[in-house]
């Protein structure tokens, strides 16, 4: 007897040790994927049934009937199972995505495995789709059978075990044990790519090589395995280019000479992975040529700001996030794109009382940035009358800096800066001149603070600091870039240094 194509797939779901869920919409495929765990159950290869979730989109009048049937099959072979339904503030495409995702989120624990009943013609589809749009080695590895999908800081696991199944395997196996499944109408027409793809270019292909499919599936196989070694090869790199030792999605800088040592390809790999960053997908051939134009620049250009939209990737379980990239002398910066915003925001001239050892100066729907003080220093602040606020541009300001004198000993020198020549001496990013502190002490700056930079150690600040309060010498404005400046995600969990 030949063994089921669907049964063999699933025959591994035993080994994963954490609780099991189905996206079920009542379609074909998905149903499909129910029933073959349920039989795997009675059969005792599964030692639980997985949860069927399904979705309520509100979009087709013939969704309530979808929610029904699905509720009722499961009650008949003894699932759990949950209607989602979803509110669409706009009913497009990505908003019903994203708000699909969140509600499947919320129903399963945090350890759970979400089944999706992806095959190998949706693994064709895919990798079409991305031939056509001018994709890489990645784009073209196509769906992975496992993979993490992140919305809104939550992470859950998708796993993909009908990857090696065909849709007229499911079909027969779907007819075979009567399934009383849905066919979606916007399946059969062709107003979009991938039903396009589906229902007219695929069908013409196979008519000239009837395994196009199966030969596509071995196409993504090969190129997943060559993108893994090419991604280590890059990685290795890009560490050699990159000056952001706390390297995240949110910020990273490369160092445009160290960049400039590396052959043409080379320079092309890393620059795409350095944009790409946490993105499921990397960017645009003109995004990444761009940017290595600008990198290829002799005058240092700090006014041109190249805008990426990130990718979706939904397919591959990630979700899009914006950048921006710029560059500042031999530095090229990559910034989140809400991150990026939210620097350009203009502060008033608001004292900021010490009334906190973590204080927010700025904040938006996704980042914030505070200030996290020393314990000791901000006890020695409490009570000297101390506030921060942000430097005015025409403000001018004693900076004192250390230097090394003729037989090698640490010396304290001091200019007199305002404006645009405090910033370039400082070397402060145009995108950051709004966000330049200081610490007053009795309405007399003792701290310039950007976040960039860090020009005296914290014992060396905290020491000074108490030399100038105990002797009373307040005119004296110490220049210390504060590395205890830090981002705050989404609740203001301390992510690490700034830069």
């Amino acid at each position: 007897m030949t063994a089921c194509p669907i049964l063999s797939a699933l025959s591994a779901l035993n080994d994963v040790p954490y609780p099991l869920y189905v996206a079920c919409s009542g379609g074909r495929d998905s149903l499909a994927l129910a029933y073959g765990c349920y039989l795997l159950y009675q059969q005792g290869r599964l030692d639980r049934l997985p949860t069927l979730l399904h979705v309520h989109h509100g979009i087709q009048q013939a969704n309530d009937d979808w929610a029904r049937l699905v509720g009722a099959w499961a009650d008949e072979y003894g699932f759990d199972w949950q209607i989602l339904p979803l509110t669409l503030a706009k009913k497009t495409e990505t908003s019903a995505r994203t708000a699909r995702y969140q509600a499947l989120m919320g129903a399963m624990v945090d350890d759970g495995v979400l089944l999706v009943a992806h095959h190998a013609d949706d693994q064709a589809e895919t990798v079409l789709m991305r031939l056509i749009n001018g994709a890489g080695v990645q784009g073209l590895s196509g769906m992975r059978a496992w993979s993490a999908k992140t919305v809104q800081g939550r992470t859950m696991n998708l796993h993909r075990p009908l990857l090696g199944v065909s849709r007229h395997e499911i079909t027969a196996f779907a007819h075979a044990h009567a399934l009383p499944y849905v066919d979606d109408p916007t399946n059969d027409t062709t107003d979009n790519a991938r039903s396009l793809i589906r229902n007219d270019i695929l069908p013409r292909l196979t008519a000239l090589n009837p395994k196009v499919r199966q030969n596509i599936a071995r196409t993504a196989h090969l190129m997943n395995d060559a993108h893994a070694l090419i991604s280590e090869t890059v990685f290795e790199l890009f560490k050699k280019c990159t000056l952001d030792t706390t390297h995240t999605p949110f910020v990273g800088c490369l160092d445009i000479h160290a960049l400039r040592t590396l052959s043409a390809h080379e320079q092309s790999a890393v620059v795409r992975f350095f944009v790409q960053a946490d993105n499921p997908l990397p960017p645009s051939y003109q995004t990444v040529s761009d940017t290595l134009a600008l990198t290829a620049r002799d005058d240092g250009d700090h006014s041109t700001e190249i805008f990426w939209q990130g990718s979706d990737g939904d397919d591959m379980g990630g979700n899009g996030k914006a950048v921006v990239l710029c560059r500042y002398k031999n530095t090229l910066y990559r910034y989140h794109h809400e991150l990026w915003l939210l620097l350009q925001d203009e502060m008033s001239d608001d004292k900021i009382a010490l009334n906190s050892s973590k204080i927010i100066l700025k904040q938006n729907t996704t980042f914030a940035i505070f200030m996290d003080f020393h314990d000791g220093l901000r006890e020695l602040l409490m009570d000297k009358s101390a506030y921060i606020r942000p430097v005015r541009r025409d403000e001018r300001l004693r900076i004192y800096e250390p230097y090394a004198d003729k037989d090698g000993k640490t010396q304290i020198g001091f200019t007199k800066l305002s404006g645009k020549k405090l910033y370039q001496r400082l070397s402060i990013p145009t995108w950051h001149r709004a966000n330049l502190w200081g610490l007053y002490v009795h309405d007399e700056m003792v701290l310039v603070m950007s976040m960039d930079k860090w020009w005296l150690t914290d014992s060396a600040m905290f020491h000074a600091l108490r030399g100038a309060f105990d002797d009373g010498r307040w005119g004296r404005t110490l220049l210390a870039v504060d590395k205890a400046w830090d981002i705050g995600h989404e609740s203001f969990a301390q992510l690490g240094h700034f830069m």
